[in-house]
């Protein structure tokens, strides 16, 4: 996509980067109190260790397909996250024939994409599958006091030609730290705009 068209679907979340590592430089130099130890395995089997956060005030905002429900965890409320691959597969290629035309034009390039879904461990044990709703950062220092940080996200895609293998993405999160009891009562949960609470 060019011009405005990509700028559009990278406001709305439909763009996903090809790389969800990359070293950073967040805002402030304080790690928040609710950071916890923890250890990253990446899709190459590569591991990284040190502080995980979120998004000061964020959460993991996931949908649960069987409630038809939105849930936010904290990382507080987890011990495990799986990001798992549900779909792989090679797409062509395209660009607008010109800015402002509805009309594609194929490239004859290809490159991967993958879809992924999301596996919590809750502090207690408990282990549950969602979709999940939108790409969020987590941030990590290292112990050498370097930031990193990832990306959990719907899907991405490959650069032309690049290999299912070459794409970066954080595969697990285990943390090592204790962890505080989650209740199924206190989860956040949020119905979709325009829909009710299915009884």
């Amino acid at each position: 996509m060019h011009g405005l068209s990509f700028i559009l679907a990278s406001i709305l979340g439909l763009v996903s980067p090809v790389v969800a590592d990359v070293e950073s430089k967040p805002t402030g130099n304080v790690v928040p109190s609710d950071a916890r130890q923890a250890k990253i395995t990446l899709a190459s089997g590569a591991t990284v260790a040190g502080k995980v956060y979120l998004t000061r005030g964020k959460r993991l905002r996931v949908w649960d397909p069987r409630q038809r429900r939105y849930r936010d965890f904290s990382i507080s409320q987890l011990s495990r996250i799986e990001v798992r691959v549900t779909r792989e597969r090679i797409e062509k290629e395209w660009r607008f024939k010109e800015e402002g035309s509805d009309e594609k034009v194929f490239t004859g390039r290809t490159y991967t994409r993958l879809d992924f879904d999301l596996r919590l461990t809750l502090a207690h044990g408990r282990r549950l599958d969602f979709k999940i709703a939108k790409g969020t950062p987590v941030y990590m220092e290292t112990p050498q006091g370097k930031r990193r940080r990832f990306l959990i996200q719907p899907f991405m895609k490959g650069e032309v030609g690049q290999q299912r293998s070459q794409l970066v993405y954080p595969k697990e999160i285990l943390f090592t730290t204790p962890r505080e009891p989650v209740k199924e009562s206190v989860l956040q949960e949020q119905a979709p705009r325009g829909q009710g609470r299915t009884k």
